[in-house]
C-alpha cells in the first residue's frame, strides 16, 4: 500500500467515525463523550487530510476565487467566535480577530507551497 492510499483511508475512516461517534453522541448524551472524546477522530482526520493534501497537485489559478471565498469566511467565523464568545472577558476581541484572519492565512500558506 502506498501512502497516499494510507493517508486517504486514515483521513475517510477518520471523518466516518467521528460523524458516527458524533451522532451517536448526540443521541445519547454521555455514552461516547463517558469513555473517549470524539475529537480525538477529528484531529486524526485533519493530521491525515494534510498528509493526503500533499501528495495532490500543485496548481495556482483560481485565485481570483479563492481569495474572496476566504474573506466570506472570515467574516462568518468572525461573527460565530464573536458571538460564542460571551463569557471569553477581554480575550473576545483577540480571539475574533484569529479566527477571522486564519481562512486568509491558510489561503496564502497553501498558495505559497
Amino acid at each position: 500500500m502506498n501512502a497516499e492510499a494510507l493517508a486517504k483511508t486514515g483521513f475517510l475512516t477518520s471523518i466516518i467515525s467521528y460523524v458516527i461517534f458524533w451522532l451517536a453522541d448526540l443521541a445519547r448524551p454521555g455514552f461516547v463523550a463517558r469513555y473517549l472524546s470524539v475529537h480525538v477522530f477529528l484531529l486524526a482526520a485533519v493530521v491525515f487530510g494534510a498528509w493526503w493534501m500533499s501528495f495532490a497537485p500543485r496548481g495556482k489559478g483560481r485565485a481570483w476565487v479563492q481569495y474572496p471565498i476566504a474573506l466570506c469566511v472570515s467574516v462568518l467565523l468572525g461573527v460565530l467566535v464573536w458571538n460564542a464568545g460571551e463569557g471569553l472577558a477581554e480575550y473576545r476581541i483577540l480571539i475574533t480577530g484569529f479566527a477571522a484572519l486564519a481562512p486568509v492565512i491558510v489561503v496564502s500558506l497553501i498558495r505559497s507551497t
